[in-house]
């Protein structure tokens, strides 16, 4: 008995422990969560929920591994004897059986923690959409009544007092930072930001266009390249300008500790309202109509892009005035107020954006005659709705319900348009780099002989896996507004990446991916061994043209079965798995693939045997022509006409087949006629071996021969015989020496026809007496 090494493997207890911290790490955020947390705590205890599950999962992932190599370690070892097993055997038996049960505690353990953790992520989820809820629910004064103005003016004068206590703060920071020696670096760190802002972002503009003109082939995907490289590099320039401002104004000291929030607000308020712009500058194309993806004009275009700049101006200006009411503790009333100027403000912008799309298509007498701008009607309609449920709400004193819905606005048309500009670069690069004129196409169709369309077939199918996970994504941020954080959203891609489970079965993205990629590269190597047998090996041996069809067919069958039960492993299902499928089919496949499988199985005997091979004059019933090709389920033969005739296999292997070329391919000519009985046979003779000879095709071993059937009715009739190559020159060697024949049998006056045809006509017991009717003067048959 082998000895069986342990020495490599994690003892169970370090798995044991990993799960027990997981474990304790869930009981510590459980015990710290309630329903009043703020939503950047959630997010924080959202993110150790997270942590703390994948560690567990990743822990019983790796568990399951182990208890596989426990399983095959005892499968080793045999069944366990009655008596008699050596001490070594039995203290490794006794070593694998305590690690199983610490394996499977620690697998139920950990499987138990991923639940729990699930079931505190949905508790959390849960409770931050009651806290939005909650908001979105609570009301204040109307604007339109007088008691809301008259608090207001309550509280102007400490709101004032305090925000001047703020400004003056940071005065007073300011006239003692100008002074001192670093206040250079505030001036530089501006000046360095202005030029990465202006120059750089037109600079950038100018080298994208003119790279994509170089490298990207023609066609669409220059433009969605471009309009990408905008977003992602001027998005960027935004971000790295707004960092180094802020980061010279701190090293300058320049800013009071009291707005540091404040000024965090407005870097994040430059980053967001920078990807609006870009995003939007991206799409629209403002003066660049040969660049611009959307078929719209440049009125259009331009009259949108005023819109989305005022947009992103908003959008900082409320990020910003809701730090600055935070830090100088505004009251009620003023954080009513300023909510309500910024819903007025959105509301303004979405209808003059509204209204812009309406005149200008007016103008061009756009009527909506597809079900594409029916579309867009409607979309027009439910944003009317949506700005008018924010104005009143707001009116009523639903600050908060107007807010949020100008958001969810602002953010689903974020995410919309970015959503379309990845669509189309994605659907533009894959149908590029897998096109059969491309590089990559070339490539595949030359290296490993793919078939050019299969090339652009998985562009399209690669394409629409790559708009799948984009429209996921997009999906699942347009949740984000109601309480689902990214950290959730993050979670719920982990979980379609985690696969589906069936049984012990999970189908996972990354198994498919691989799977994919196990097949890609297992056909690759199929192929380049066929053509290796095909064109270097197969035709420097003695076989035939039909026995290396059948070498090479067998082993690109074979080869093909292996890749398949390759791919298959990758996916997870084991030989095991797919026979006892196999077996659970056998009863389907015995009744409904009866005739499938019977075809299938004469293939392959065909294949073997060759009673029929490619190049073969069959007939097959009445048809007659060469076996051009033998697949598996059926055998592809050209007749006469040049048309082709597909046999089903169990139809060349159950019944009869005239192959005339599968033991010897000569060809036999015959010739049969009669003559008058009262003259000479020996020129006669004479006449058809001549003939015979004259023409080249026909063959002197096996000799022509020349014989007397038969004598009836008057008539001498005679069999003539002889052979040529090949059957396919029987028939033109046959008429040619017929003509010569009835030539010579013309110019000695010999009347040579068919052998007479006899008819009788008879009655129900009595006979008419015979009649017969004379020999024709037919050509001979």
């Amino acid at each position: 008995m082998p000895t069986i090494s342990r020495g490599q493997d994690a003892p169970p207890a370090d798995y044991v422990t990993t799960v027990a911290t997981a474990a304790e790490e869930l009981r510590s955020v459980d015990a710290a969560f309630n329903d009043q947390l703020a939503e950047d705590e959630l997010n924080q205890l959202r993110l150790r929920v997270s942590g703390a599950r994948s560690t567990a999962l990743d822990a019983v992932e790796t568990m399951q591994k182990e208890l596989e190599l426990v399983s095959e370690r005892e499968a080793q070892l045999g069944p366990k004897p009655g008596e008699g097993e050596p001490p070594d055997i039995l203290a490794q038996r006794q070593d694998l059986t305590q690690r199983r049960g610490m394996l499977e505690a620690a697998i139920k353990r950990g499987r138990l923690v991923a639940v729990e953790a699930q079931q505190l992520a949905d508790r959390m989820k849960a409770s931050r959409a009651e806290q939005i809820s909650t908001e979105v629910a609570q009301r204040v004064q109307s604007p339109l009544l007088p008691r809301f103005w008259v608090e207001f003016a309550n509280h102007a004068g400490g709101d004032i007092g305090r925000l001047s206590r703020l400004i003056d703060a940071e005065l007073r920071t300011l006239a003692v930072s100008l002074r001192g020696p670093k206040s250079w670096i505030g001036l530089a760190g501006f000046l360095a930001a202005l030029t990465i802002e202006i120059p750089l972002r037109l600079l950038s503009r100018r080298l994208g266009q003119t790279l994509l003109l170089k490298v990207a082939p023609e066609g669409r995907i220059r433009r969605s390249a471009y309009a990408l490289w905008r977003l992602v590099v001027e998005t960027g320039l935004a971000i790295i300008a707004v960092w180094v401002l802020t980061t010279s104004l701190r090293w300058a000291s320049l800013i009071h500790p009291r707005w540091e929030p404040i000024i965090d607000a407005f870097s994040s308020g430059v980053g967001i309202s920078a990807y609006l712009t870009s995003l939007a500058g991206a799409v629209l194309m403002r003066g660049q109509k040969s660049w611009r993806l959307l078929p719209i004009e440049d009125d259009l275009a331009g009259g949108l892009r005023r819109w989305t700049w005022l947009l992103a101006g908003l959008s900082l200006l409320y990020m910003v005035l809701q730090s600055v009411s935070v830090a100088m503790s505004a009251s009620a009333p003023a954080m009513s107020l300023m909510q309500m100027f910024i819903v007025s403000c959105q509301v303004v912008l979405f209808a003059g954006m509204l209204v812009t799309l309406a005149r200008l298509r007016l103008a061009a007498q756009v009527e909506a005659r597809d079900l594409h701008q029916t579309a867009l009607s409607l979309l027009r309609i439910v944003a009317w709705l949506v700005i008018l449920i924010s104005l009143f709400a707001m009116l009523a004193g639903y600050v908060a319900l107007g807010l949020f819905t100008v958001r969810i606005v602002s953010w689903a048309l974020i995410i919309g348009a970015t959503y379309y500009l990845t669509c189309l670069f994605a659907d533009d690069l894959m149908t590029n780099m897998f096109c059969s004129s491309g590089r990559i196409g070339r490539l595949l169709v030359s290296g490993l002989g793919v078939r050019s369309g299969l090339v652009d077939q998985a562009g399209i199918v690669l394409s629409a896996l790559l708009r799948i996970s984009l429209t996921l994504i997009a999906v699942a941020a347009l949740l984000f507004p109601f309480g689902t954080g990214f950290e959730a959203i993050v979670d719920n891609i982990r979980g379609l990446a985690d696969g589906i489970t069936i049984g012990e079965f999970t189908l996972s993205p990354g198994a498919i991916g691989r799977a994919l990629l196990v097949f890609m590269v297992g056909v690759a190597v199929v192929r380049l061994l066929q053509s290796w047998l095909e064109n270097k090996y197969l035709p420097r041996t003695a076989f035939d043209a039909g026995a290396r069809n059948s070498i090479s067919l067998i082993t690109r069958y074979a080869a093909f079965l292996l890749v398949i039960l390759w791919t298959l492993a990758s996916l997870g299902i084991g030989v095991e798995r797919i026979a006892l499928l196999l077996s659970a089919l056998s009863v389907g496949i015995g009744f409904g693939l009866q005739a499938i499988t019977q075809n299938f199985v004469s293939g392959l005997i065909l294949l073997a045997e060759r009673p029929v091979k490619i190049g073969d004059l069959i007939r097959v019933g009445n048809d007659e022509g060469d076996v051009r090709r033998i697949n598996v389920r059926s055998t592809e033969i050209e007749l006469g006409d040049h048309s082709t005739l597909i046999v089903p296999n169990s139809e060349l292997i159950t019944k009869s087949v005239l192959n005339k070329t599968h033991a010897n391919p000569l060809g036999r000519i015959q010739i049969e006629f009669s003559v008058p009985i009262g003259l000479d046979i020996t020129p006669i003779r004479g006449m058809v071996l001549a003939a015979f000879q004259n023409d080249s095709r026909v063959l002197a071993e096996p000799e022509p021969s020349v014989f007397i059937d038969g004598i009836a009715d008057g008539r001498v009739r005679f069999n003539c015989f002889a052979h040529v190559a090949g059957p396919r020159d029987a028939y033109g060697a046959r008429s040619s020496i017929l003509i010569d024949l009835l030539q010579r049998f013309y110019k000695e006056g010999i009347d040579v026809g068919t052998v007479p045809q006899k008819l009788e006509l008879t009655t129900t017991g009595a006979s008419l007496g015979p009649a017969s009717a004379s020999s024709g003067s037919d050509s001979p048959k």
